[in-house]
């Protein structure tokens, strides 16, 4: 997103400041930003001299004031006598100098409000995220007075496409490979939710399916996949979001299509998946600053097509399938236990049911699962506080399992299936509270 002129700051310090006004410990933006905690604090010193400063709080809601944090809202969210909002002119961008004049200062002490309640009352905020359906509305409520619906439809696809990988830079979506009519393709997409469009670049090198991708750094990384001839393959493929380029990296130990991968501090981790031949267990893990992969604990069972979804806690392990059929199996990973008496695997609690090829992602830190199935897409949402998984509002058409799924702000996008369908689903609500001055 564009910031203002006179901002003091430089690229890669706006990078820190964003991160840090979500709420990203200083851990996690060195994880986020391929960089060492320690340079972390460098920039976060030079940030708060830079903006005269001294808290983590302060540095939020100066970014909320100078427009460099984005929340995510999407194109068609408005606010009553206004036009529609894109992600780029949300709340955050509401705080540029123009918006300012036409806005009172009550305007400000509503937001500065909101974002130390979202700091200070993380739990609260979560515990209630995590109510995501709706209560049944009484028979003598009026259709006006129910609440939208949590999903809605954008821009399909400009043509039907399934089992692609999928990234997030930048806001926007990217969208590699997978099947279409005419069969394997190394098709590559960028969408667009401010404008809700669709853009063609650069073909993938080895066009591939039920292949994951996952962004690190600044770099979206795309390991192995099943070839046209239906061979698995070990290549590691970069896309570069800035340069529109791509470059290869060091092969998977072995071949591998229908993994889980994750990007955790600054790594890379990769979890079973199919060898060609049979359903795998390995994990490993790549540094991008090494260009090398290494072998860690293996899974608890062999298994493909798993989700694996990023908290901070660890990689939660979701569903996916072996020889034995359909998994309910949850587990996280927690690398820092790697080589510990304990081991890094610990299971949870088990999905609500059996999910072979589990849609979701992580919105806000909570996890989210669906489960396509040909009649009816269930969905289920995880509180880590509470140990539960709660239901969610049902799509109004079933979802593809060939659908590729893309968190982005507040927001879970799920793009394509055989019907190139496109829709979204709102798991987190931006509410104002507002404040009186006296």
């Amino acid at each position: 997103m564009t910031h203002e002129p006179n901002t003091p700051l430089s690229e890669r310090e706006l990078e820190v400041l964003r991160l840090l006004a979500t709420g990203a410990t200083n851990k996690e933006i060195a994880g986020k930003l391929v960089i060492s905690p320690n340079t972390v604090k460098v920039h976060l010193r030079n940030i708060y001299a830079k903006i005269e400063v001294a808290s983590r709080t302060e540095a939020s809601m100066w970014a909320v004031q100078h427009g460099v944090l984005d929340l995510g809202l999407r194109a068609d969210e408005k606010r009553d006598g206004e036009e529609p909002l894109s992600p780029e002119s949300s709340l955050a961008e509401e705080a540029s100098p123009s918006r300012r004049a036409q806005r009172t200062p009550f305007v400000w002490v509503a937001v500065s409000l909101m974002l130390l309640l979202a700091l200070t009352s993380g739990l609260l905020l979560r515990r209630a995220l995590s109510e995501s359906t709706p209560a049944p509305a009484e028979a003598s409520q009026s259709a006006a007075e129910e609440p939208p619906s949590r999903w809605q439809s954008a821009a399909a696809l400009p043509k039907p496409a399934w089992n692609m990988a999928a990234g997030v830079y930048d806001g926007r979506i990217y969208l590699f490979g997978g099947q279409n009519a005419e069969g394997l393709t190394g098709h590559t997409l960028r969408y667009d939710p401010a404008a809700d469009t669709w853009e063609d670049l650069p073909d993938k090198p080895t066009p591939v399916d039920e292949a994951p991708a996952a962004l690190l750094g600044e770099k979206i990384y795309l390991p192995g996949g099943k070839l046209a001839s239906g061979e698995v393959t070990a290549a590691l493929e970069i896309y570069d979001p800035r340069q529109n380029t791509w470059t290869e990296g060091a092969p998977l130990p072995a071949p591998r299509s229908a993994v889980a991968l994750a990007a955790f501090e600054g790594r890379l981790y990769l979890f079973g998946g199919w060898d060609g031949n049979a359903y795998a267990a390995e994990t490993w893990a790549y540094d991008p600053q090494e260009d090398a992969w290494e072998t860690l604990t293996p899974l608890t069972v062999p298994r493909a097509y798993a989700l694996a979804v990023t908290t901070d806690n660890g990689i939660h392990l979701l569903g996916g399938e072996n020889a034995a059929g359909p998994l309910a199996l949850h587990e996280i990973y927690a690398p820092a236990r790697e080589g510990s008496a304990e081991g890094p695997w610990r299971t949870d609690v088990p999905l609500p049911q059996v999910v072979a090829r589990p849609l979701g992602g992580n919105v806000a830190n909570l996890v989210y699962l669906f489960s396509p199935e040909a009649e009816r897409t269930q969905g289920w949402v995880f509180t880590e506080n509470s140990d539960a998984w709660n239901p969610l509002d049902t799509p109004p058409v079933p979802l593809d399992a060939g659908a590729a799924v893309a968190p982005v702000g507040a927001y879970l996008h799920f793009l394509g299936g055989e019907r190139g369908q496109h829709w979204t689903y709102q798991a987190v609500y931006i509410v104002s509270i507002p404040a009186i001055q006296r």
